[in-house]
């Protein structure tokens, strides 16, 4: 059974929600008409529910479950990162 699993990749997903919120909040300049406590509660939770999945994978990587649910966590973390590096080329390279 790939209880950990699973709960790892509905984890990730509800993390890649958020990330995707907050990203179009920041690119779309929506953010300066929120309050900065608003745009980074939004950041904040995406990173909570971020480390949580990988905690849950982590665990289930730790309980020998099988599939690839709990991959899920790392590929979005490597995408993070990804799009962050790409943003922050982006700024460089307009200022």
């Amino acid at each position: 059974m790939n209880k950990f699993g699973k709960w790892s990749f509905f984890l990730a997903i509800i993390s890649l929600v958020l990330f995707i919120a907050f990203a179009l909040l920041l690119t779309t300049g929506y953010a300066l008409r929120l309050s900065p406590s608003t745009t980074s509660a939004v950041g904040t939770i995406a990173v909570v529910v971020l480390v949580a999945s990988v905690i849950v994978s982590l665990v289930s990587l730790a309980k020998g479950e099988t599939g690839k649910w709990k991959l899920a966590p790392w590929l979005l973390i490597g995408a993070s990162v990804l799009v962050l590096v790409i943003l922050l080329n982006v700024v460089w390279m307009s200022g």
